[in-house]
């Protein structure tokens, strides 16, 4: 058998946060006649001695079996979208936009390739026009998610007495508890504070604000997907709860300039009661601040006892298929794809705490070798979250942004109330709609209208 070559591009969660140079020379001898090496170019991760193990795992079973062994290197993200644009000789699978991309050949369905109708089935249902399936054919398929939680220090609560009827930390479950809750916990003598918001981190408005307004109102991102129009006063009970816990003094002092990972370092110290957090953070505070206090996940609040909704979630998708790639080693690709798309996998990293898996049932029976603290209650979440809905495309790239409005003229000098800037920035988001729709005429905005639309649980 003539050696052939597979260079493979992964910038979605599941290969892309996950790899290292250092393993590419293990679990096998590439010397040999007949072995098929598939490389792949990643730009490093959180995961990457986990993801090193599963891949020498597969290099030494499923590999070995099938003569293919995967090798990796390290390549910074662009380099992919250099060898598309110049002609140079691209890798096999990568990330970027899907309609472009589609539009131009150089991606492939998924369904288009050996086994593919088979594989993506399963996941028909829940794909979405414009994020991986275009013109009717899907060329990704989710393979880990992301979902949003509160963290707490148990040993807070307790010492304040904020418990159930067992004598166990009770976290809040509305937006008024939440602020209720944080003055109780601050003790500004003894340098504890309620909670803490790291407004210099660029994402936080997104985390802490967008996410958690679905799972207080039903609505993500101020969007309805019924009119396919925004509204953002359904931010104002989470902004209001917010400007009321700075004005409290419940707050660790100096939000404006402080960044997430400095934020996370002091809530494992101690001495902080409660910060609104990502699935990542299991491994932040067991592994790189390591927590000092006892410390629980809770679901994201909401505004009402009574009315529940599902919590946002985020999917991490496979990467596209490079169309040219798949007309000449179609075979050897599909072998590491579906390896990397399968339930076994995702089992086997949420199981070692790299990464959580798109749905709950996949994980559902698995058990642990060693508890990895926070990590079942992250996963638990699965089951209160979707995926948050497509979005009618708007260009506001003229009005100021409204994370900055918040944070400058609302959060630090008063100068606007929160109404103020939800109201500038739904008029911005709606005017937009109009004139991106301009610019584009081509863009279907029934993609993003749901008549159905409802995520009460």
């Amino acid at each position: 058998m003539k050696r052939r070559t597979v260079k493979i591009m992964s910038l979605a969660l599941a290969v892309s946060a996950c790899i290292t140079a250092t393993g590419c020379k293990k679990g096998g001898n590439v010397a040999d006649s007949g072995v098929t090496e598939i490389n792949i170019w990643t730009s490093g991760g959180g995961d990457a001695k986990i993801m090193e193990q599963l891949i020498n795992e597969f290099n030494e079973t499923t590999g070995k079996e099938n003569d293919v062994f995967i090798n990796y290197q390290m390549k910074d993200s662009s380099a992919v979208q250099v060898a598309l644009s110049s002609g140079g000789e691209a890798p096999d699978f990568f990330g970027g936009n899907l309609v472009e991309m589609a539009d131009k050949g150089q991606i492939v369905s998924i369904e288009d390739m050996p086994g593919g109708k088979e594989l993506v089935e399963p996941y028909r249902e829940m794909s979405r026009e414009g994020v991986n399936m275009h013109n009717g054919k899907i060329y990704c398929i989710p393979n880990s998610s992301q979902v949003y939680a509160l963290v707490y220090n148990k040993d807070m609560f307790k010492a304040a007495g904020i418990v159930d009827e067992n004598g166990e930390a009770k976290p809040p479950e509305t937006w008024d508890e939440m602020r209720e809750d944080a003055k109780k916990l601050t003790n500004v003598q003894e340098k504890q504070f309620g909670i803490i918001f790291p407004m210099k981190w660029g994402p936080w408005f997104d985390f802490d604000v967008i996410h958690s307004s679905m799972a207080a109102t039903g609505y993500f991102d101020g969007y309805n997907p019924k009119t396919g129009t925004y509204d953002y006063s359904s931010l104002q009970p989470v902004l209001d709860a917010i400007i009321g816990m700075r004005d409290d003094g419940s707050c660790y002092p100096g939000s404006e300039s402080l960044d997430n990972d400095p934020a996370r370092a002091r809530f494992a110290e101690g001495g902080i009661g409660m910060k609104l957090a990502v699935s990542w953070d299991a491994a932040v505070f067991n592994e790189q601040f390591v927590a000092k206090c006892d410390w629980g996940v809770a679901p994201l609040p909401s505004t009402n006892k009574d009315e529940k909704y599902y919590q946002g979630m985020a999917y991490g998708y496979t990467s596209y298929i490079n169309a040219q790639s798949a007309e000449e080693k179609a075979d050897a690709i599909m072998l590491v794809y579906k390896w990397f798309a399968s339930d076994e996998l995702a089992q086997k990293k949420y199981k070692l705490g790299s990464a959580l898996p798109w749905k709950y049932d996949i994980i559902k029976d698995v058990k642990f070798d060693k508890e990895i603290k926070g990590w079942k209650e992250f996963a638990d979440i699965i089951n209160i979250s979707k995926v948050v809905p497509i979005k009618m495309q708007t260009d506001t790239s003229s009005a100021p942004q409204l994370s900055t409005e918040f944070i400058n003229h609302v959060w630090s000098d008063n100068t606007k109330t929160t109404k103020q800037v939800l109201d500038e920035w739904t008029k911005a988001r709606n005017d937009g709609i109009k004139t991106y729709q301009e610019i584009h005429p081509d863009y279907d905005p029934s993609v993003a209208i749901d008549e159905n639309y409802n995520v009460a649980r």
